[in-house]
């Protein structure tokens, strides 16, 4: 019995030796996230009911700081969203609006003038939820549409023309481009500091969580209908839909091309083939549920939402990631084919399967619903094609 009850021990300390995330914050709970950013020296965290946290020795110790917040009830500790420009640290709240930190969260300074604040403590839905910086413009989206300050946030002016659903969830600036995102899915775009918008319609009915530059590229991430991209400020859409991120709650980018997102049903979720597919990644992580991610150096954080947060090394996760893609079990029949492809794949539900010629085009693409998919391909020309999962990919010849 001994024998066996060591054997257990062993196996469990093992498997958490070897797990990818590791609790960072001595399992001190901090409090549900709502919001992670970092810079080159700190991490910082936004919570619901327990206001600011800051630490400075990458996620081991965190210092709650929330002087200067309203104390008086528990909406002003409810912190929607961070903005970093210089030592200026702005955060959007629950119903006070926007507020300052120049000394990293040590005192705030209320900054809302210009927005149409209810002094009813019961009235929550006063949201800031997105704050973008573009050099001394300040661009908040907010329940009342988009504002824009110049002064450092001391006075506000709200910049609604265009807008036909001014609950702005989410904002982002590249160049002369604001893109605004609303709670109804709309985006829209102005290209003159807000004074005009036009919308850039992709998913209505969406809840937009957050919109990245990424080069050319602008990636929206949605609540309910995964991403879209456009890569001509909103002309185009490309939409990427997968059931594993379709309740997504956050969204950041590694490199250029990897995704990792969070959402509703819990943990963290990979794609390393720019939103095409994707992958649990949730080995050592104890507390599921939604939470929060934040990039800094070579690590990712995991902010979860019993207040634990977690840490992974983003190049094993990636490393583990490919090596299990290229091991997973596939099946393509038959092979020759002339009218239909059979394919068993496993953990194929909810994974795009695309066929290309060999020039790279696209020629059709389906997601799957199980893990056996049958694929119609009369329409195909006699040759040969690629076909592609994730990162697998096969050629098989069209008779």
């Amino acid at each position: 019995m001994k024998n066996l009850i060591f054997i257990a021990f062993l196996f469990i300390f093992l498997t958490t030796l070897n797990a990818q995330w590791k609790v960072c914050n001595h399992g001190v709970r901090i409090g549900y996230p709502t919001c992670m950013i970092s810079d080159s020296n700190n991490i910082y965290y936004g919570s619901s009911y327990y206001g600011f946290y800051l630490s400075t020795d990458n996620g081991t110790n965190w210092i709650s700081k929330n002087s200067g917040f309203n104390l008086t009830d528990d909406y002003s500790y409810q912190i929607q969203t961070f903005a970093i420009n210089e030592n200026n640290l702005f955060t959007g709240t629950c119903r006070d609006g926007i507020f300052l930190s120049t000394d990293k969260g040590n005192s705030w300074i209320q900054k809302s003038s210009g927005f149409p604040l209810d002094t009813d403590v019961y009235n929550a839905n006063q949201f800031v939820y997105s704050i973008a910086i573009d050099g001394n413009k300040i661009y908040a989206g907010t329940d009342w549409g988009v504002f824009l300050s110049t002064n450092n946030g001391d006075s506000w002016i709200q910049k609604n023309k265009g807008l036909l659903d001014t609950i702005v969830t989410s904002v982002a600036v590249t160049g002369k481009n604001i893109f605004a995102g609303t709670r109804w899915g709309s985006i829209y775009l102005s290209t003159d500091n807000g004074d005009n918008w036009s919308i850039k319609n992709i998913a209505l009915g969406s809840f937009v969580i957050t919109i990245i530059i990424n080069g050319k590229d602008i990636i929206v991430g949605t609540r309910d209908d995964g991403l879209y991209i456009s890569a001509d400020n909103g002309d185009s859409w490309t939409h990427k839909f997968n059931w594993e991120i379709g309740d997504m709650e956050s969204l950041v980018i590694y490199k250029n091309n990897i995704l990792f997102a969070t959402t509703q049903q819990g943990g963290v979720d990979i794609s390393i083939d720019y939103g095409d597919t994707w992958n649990e990644i949730n080995d050592g992580i104890t507390d599921w549920d939604e939470g929060r991610l934040t990039i800094k150096d070579n690590y990712i954080y995991y902010g979860s939402y019993s207040g634990l947060i977690f840490k992974a090394k983003l190049d094993d996760l990636i490393t583990d990631v490919k090596e299990n893609e290229q091991n997973i079990k596939t099946i393509i029949t038959p092979n020759p084919a002339s009218d239909f492809l059979n394919i068993y794949y496993e953990n194929l539900n909810g994974k795009e399967i695309s066929i290309y010629d060999m020039l790279g085009n696209k020629l059709k693409s389906v997601i799957a619903e199980g893990m056996n998919t049958r694929i119609n391909i009369e329409s195909l020309s006699t040759g040969i094609y690629l076909i592609r999962i994730g990162v697998f990919s096969k050629l098989f010849i069209k008779e």
